[in-house]
């Protein structure tokens, strides 16, 4: 708002438990056609979710791949971060589940103007954000646009032009039960005594009551309100099972979250005992940060791909039940396959043409200590542009990353698991990684996505280490392999030492 504003004040919210669904919500049987028309894309969401299917999720592959595919998103980082920060009201945009560390406007889904604090001579604005579809945590801080308001105690954040309150309920509330904050300090009064009309507001989304007061005479723009706030209570998974909830939950633990809430997959359905050696690993190796709201119709294939993304971690099916994997350093061969192993005709090996691959890598993440707004990390590799001839640079969108360290190891180990191979002693080589498929009888079922083989074949140079993608059977008993070639540098900087 411009120089003629007055007081802001009022930022209030009241947040809800979710529903069973998970991203569906009740509304209330008298809700105003705003709140339909805000809220109108969950049902939508919910749809596309549902309709994948947990059996798709089986061939996502890790970040860093030579041949991984590009999977459709909702946006790159840039447009992600900044629509977060913009206060917004329409009937296309979702409520969103917000997971970790996030800073949010939110939806407006109910508006109106009046007199009530300001008098006839300015003119008072009123109204309800919808800020996420679910309970959230601790409150880090209250922005009106870049400005910072101030904490007063008692859940109340001023400052010269804004006012905010913040409060908790459990289930639907009326809109005459909600308080604004009327003055810039601790004053509040409740919907009812500003003669605001009887509307019930839904349960299961956290709300923000704005107020601000501006001279009505004067074209003005409203500042866009925003919050820093721990997301979603997530339950945490602690030695094989699930335990208390947390407000920063690792990327493992959002995994199982969107696999249990969003597509309904049982408890007994996830190896728990898995989830946990990846949260572990992905912790150890300082992976294991993940910043997530969730702001548009994204199919789920797109979803966990950003969380996997952000840890290099990897969701299989083994043994009926859903597995993580971490794509990780110093991985012991589970065996080695030679000719005798591999059905005749099957094998396929290539190498991709440099010309089609980088030698520059940019990771863009989201920045807190820039306004939340677009960051960037490159690595960029001399040598390999040397031996190119030319500067061939990569972008990436990691946007539940909000680290850059963690940036930055992915930025590294993208780069050399694309272009990078070793000799037989552990050098490093400039030479792009083999990907190898082939086809082997049911003698070979034990071997499983995320497995490191050794492949022993005339076809090539020597024995190599493979890492296992995807793995695909029939009744035919042939079980057909996907894997990428598996080197230690991959994990390493240029100095030899490792970065995971």
């Amino acid at each position: 708002m411009g120089d003629v504003a007055k007081v802001v004040v009022g930022v209030a919210l009241v947040a809800t438990g979710l529903g069973a669904v998970g991203i569906g919500f009740m509304a209330g049987t008298s809700a105003s056609l705003a709140l339909g028309g805000a809220l109108a894309g969950l049902g939508s969401t919910a749809l596309v979710y549902g309709a994948v299917g947990v059996m798709a999720l089986a061939g996502i592959s890790m970040i860093g791949g030579a041949l991984t595919p590009e999977i459709p998103d909702f946006g790159t980082t840039a447009s992600y971060a900044g629509q977060k920060l913009q206060t917004r009201k329409n009937n296309t945009s979702p409520v969103p589940i917000a997971y970790g560390r996030n800073r949010l406007a939110g939806n407006i889904i109910w508006e109106s103007t009046g007199t009530q604090v300001s008098g006839a001579d300015n003119k008072d604005y009123w109204a309800v954000v919808a800020l996420c579809n679910h309970d959230i945590g601790s409150i880090n801080g209250v922005y009106a646009n870049a400005d910072a308001l101030t904490d007063r105690g008692s859940n109340i954040y001023t400052s010269t032009y804004i006012g905010t309150k913040t409060d908790y309920q459990a289930s639907s509330v009326s809109l005459q039960a909600l308080s604004w904050s009327t003055a810039d300090s601790t004053a509040t009064s409740t919907g009812a005594t500003l003669g605001f009309p009887d509307i019930d507001l839904p349960a299961g989304i956290t709300y923000v009551t704005l107020h601000q007061i501006f001279e009505a005479t004067n074209s003005n723009q409203l500042k866009s309100i925003s919050l820093d706030f721990m997301g979603k209570p997530t339950r945490s998974i602690v030695s094989g099972a699930f335990n208390s909830t947390v407000t920063d939950p690792t990327n493992v633990e959002i995994m199982a979250d969107v696999l249990t809430t969003w597509l309904e997959v049982e408890d007994s359905a996830l190896d728990l005992d898995s989830f946990t050696t990846a949260k572990a690993d992905a912790t150890a190796n300082g992976l294991s940060d993940a910043n997530l709201a969730l702001v548009t119709q994204a199919n789920i294939q797109s979803v966990l791909q950003d969380i996997m993304a952000s840890g290099r971690l990897q969701l299989a099916r083994s043994q009926g039940k859903w597995v993580v994997i971490t794509d990780k350093s110093q991985k012991t061969p589970s065996k080695t396959l030679t000719e005798a192993d591999i059905i005749n005709g099957t094998i396929s090996i290539n190498m991709p043409g440099n010309n089609d691959l980088a030698n520059s890598i940019t990771m863009n993440w989201v920045n807190p200590a820039d306004e939340w707004l677009k960051a960037d990390y490159t690595v960029t590799d001399t040598d390999l542009i040397g031996y190119d001839g030319r500067t061939v640079n990569k972008s990436l969108d990691i946007k539940s990353v909000i680290v850059e360290s963690q940036a930055q190891k992915l930025a590294e180990i993208t780069l050399n698991s694309m272009r990078y191979t070793e000799d037989i002693d552990g050098n490093r080589l400039k030479q792009t990684p083999l990907t190898c498929s082939f086809g082997a009888t049911t003698k070979h079922a034990d071997i499983e996505v995320g497995d490191v083989v050794v492949v022993d074949h005339f076809l090539l140079d020597r024995a190599r280490k493979f890492l296992i993608l995807s793995v695909e059977t029939d009744q035919s008993g042939i079980i057909s392999f996907s894997t990428r070639e598996y080197c230690e540098t991959h994990y390493k900087d240029t100095s030899g030492s490792y970065l995971i």
